[in-house]
């Protein structure tokens, strides 16, 4: 299977992020920013990093950027920026679009443009925090679709020792246990299970990866 390229515009915290952390997991990155300072301090964590004006059809063309498999925009605070930006990647036929919004009224227009998919990273990882300051068991949380998400869990106590059989989770809670995250006998060294045995107990130090609807996981927690 080849590797996915993907392109990164605005190299600001959140874009910089998505960046580094899509070159670690084996992906190709190109990452463009009018600002010098900001495409040196990421050339050597990423495949390309070049300075580039977004809204210049021609440069970005030149750059690749129409081969991209999908296209990151995280212009800050410059709305007619990162729209202008969003028209332009649009013009290159990109088939997938992300961007960053600051308010409602440039998520509405970034979606009028054909945006695929708008985020709001302030907002997105204040309901996470919450998330995780009301269920003290909970890892971590991933909305899938409107009523739906996975959930990272600490076990409940009754659950340790037990068979995923035993427990019954899915007629009595209405969720699926899809993966087991635990520590290796190596010290340090993780096991990842996915699509655990009914046969498979659970340990206190595991961590399971549970799906569901939202309230059913709510109970569980």
């Amino acid at each position: 299977m080849p590797k996915r390229h993907i392109a990164v515009i605005g190299l600001g915290n959140f874009g910089a992020a998505v960046a580094r952390t899509l070159a670690r997991r084996g992906t190709q990155v190109l990452c463009v920013d009018r600002d010098m300072d900001k495409v040196q301090a990421i050339k050597d964590d990423v495949t390309h990093a070049v300075q580039a004006d977004a809204t210049d059809e021609q440069a970005l063309r030149a750059v690749g950027m129409a081969e991209a498999d999908a296209v990151v925009i995280s212009l800050g605070q410059d709305i007619a920026m990162s729209l202008l930006a969003a028209m332009v990647v649009q013009e290159l036929g990109v088939p997938h679009l992300v961007a960053k919004a600051v308010n409602p009224l440039h998520a509405r227009l970034l979606s009028k443009l054909g945006v695929e998919r708008v985020v709001f990273p302030e907002q997105d990882m204040g309901r996470r925090v919450a998330d995780l300051l009301l269920a003290p068991r909970m890892v971590d949380h991933l909305e899938l679709a409107e009523g739906f998400a996975i959930d990272e869990i600490v076990p409940p106590d009754h659950f340790v020792g037990r068979s995923i059989r035993e427990l019954e989770v899915r007629s009595r809670y209405g969720v699926t246990i899809v993966a087991i995250r635990r520590l290796h006998d190596r010290p340090g060294t993780p096991e990842f299970q996915v699509n655990p045995d009914g046969d498979e107990r659970i340990r206190r130090d595991d961590i399971l990866v549970v799906i569901g609807a939202t309230a059913d996981l709510e109970k569980l927690r």
